[in-house]
């Protein structure tokens, strides 16, 4: 068949960030401890490291710090995750 870029070009754009059942819902492969994806959508293929490495640096640019070691909990505020324990 013949590809229509114009019907390519009319898909939204974009990142959807998919948590818990929804993540296994668009994906059903994941496992059961996948707790949420990033989604780019109109993506053909990524570079894993280097969209990995992106995610760090831009994350690493806006103050967020990364902590080696195992979750002992997760804190929450109004709904939202407002911190991380780390063993």
């Amino acid at each position: 068949g013949v590809l229509n870029l114009d019907a390519v070009d009319a898909l939204p754009a974009g990142f959807d960030v998919l948590h818990g059942d929804a993540a296994r819902q668009a994906f059903p492969a994941l496992a059961e401890d996948v707790v949420g994806v990033v989604h780019a959508r109109r993506a053909g293929w990524v570079d894993s490291g280097r969209y990995a490495a992106e995610l760090v640096a831009r994350a690493k640019a806006v103050g967020v710090t990364f902590v080696a070691g195992c979750v002992d909990g997760v804190e929450c505020e109004g709904g939202a995750v407002a911190g991380v324990r780390v063993d």
